[in-house]
């Protein structure tokens, strides 16, 4: 099997490790270099959140389009860690969670989504995701039932 190569330093790296499964739902911590603890999820949808937050924050990968939302919009302020505060010199690839490990390299937001690929950490297996609906559906793939499946991961493309 070869070995993946992950860029560790990249700022748009997140570590999923999902703790479990309870009712459909996956959840667990989410590291980043932007935040010394991890943030706990307790669903997809609070993940997908916390992730579009943080590249928010920093402002990258940069949105091609403004979302649409039926609240008024709201004053954006500027990016507020790459402009000021130093990314955290710290090793997120290296945390587990208890029942599978996602590195999550989102690389653009375009066409209102997410861009990226995901390594699936206990199998050293990656593919590249086109929409976080995929990317959520590649992470169910390998959690699905409370356990990992690797038979229902998709192959990766080259």
């Amino acid at each position: 099997m070869e070995d993946i190569r992950i860029s560790t330093s990249a700022p748009n790296l997140v570590n999923i490790c999902v703790d479990g499964v309870a009712g459909g739902n996956v959840y667990g911590r989410l590291w980043d270099h932007f935040h010394e603890c991890p943030r706990q999820f307790e669903s997809a949808a609070d993940l997908l959140r916390k992730i579009d937050e943080m590249m928010n924050e920093i402002d990258f990968p940069q949105e091609s389009t403004v979302v649409r939302s039926f609240d008024p919009p709201a004053q954006r302020e500027g990016p507020k860690h790459r402009n000021g505060k130093e990314v955290k010199n710290m090793t997120i690839q290296d945390e587990r969670g208890g029942q599978a490990t996602f590195i999550v390299q989102i690389k653009y937001r375009q066409n209102a989504t997410w861009q990226g690929d995901v390594v699936w950490a206990e199998q050293n297996r990656k593919v590249y995701f086109r929409s976080a609906l995929e990317l959520m559906k590649i992470i169910d793939s390998a959690t699905a039932g409370g356990q990992p499946d690797e038979s229902k991961w998709p192959q990766q493309s080259e």
